[in-house]
């Protein structure tokens, strides 16, 4: 069976990565009616312990590093007036009103600072999952709002 997808995905590699999706599934579809499987059903469960624990994959742990501003928001009549000086400054294009305020979850939308994403980098770079006897940095997944963010 994995070989027949081996086979598939050395015929579809070249494609753009658009028409490889639709082959692809296509394929999937074929796939599942000649070997009598049902189509969104699994019939095959390999958990991420059993990965982890044959070595396919690496055990993780998330580090949570959060804020008040990052978990409450911001209130402009809240801010001390040095924070709503610095306010004003960054959205002097369109200044706040007394009434403005941002969710702690869409923060991202409004707001970037490149020495908060530098300081979370230095901190991965720091305290990061590390390999190759610890001269390497791990993979690593870093979740962030946008493309700017990221």
């Amino acid at each position: 069976f994995i070989n027949f997808f081996i086979q598939i995905k050395n015929i579809f590699v070249p494609l753009k990565p658009n028409k490889f999706t639709i082959y692809f599934t296509m394929i999937m579809v074929i796939a599942f009616r000649i070997f009598g499987c049902e189509a969104g059903i699994p019939n095959f469960d390999y958990t991420l312990e059993d990965a982890v624990k044959e070595k396919y994959l690496v055990g993780y742990h998330v580090i949570n590093r959060t804020s008040k501003m990052l978990s409450k928001g911001i209130d402009y009549n809240n801010l001390t007036k040095d924070e709503k000086a610095q306010l004003d400054e960054y959205l002097e294009e369109d200044p706040p009103t007394p009434d403005f305020n941002i969710p702690g979850n869409e923060i991202f939308k409004y707001l970037f600072n490149k020495d908060t994403c530098r300081r979370v980098l230095e901190e991965l770079m720091q305290w990061g999952y590390r390999v190759d006897g610890g001269e390497t940095l791990g993979k690593t997944i870093i979740f962030a709002y946008n493309h700017k963010h990221a």
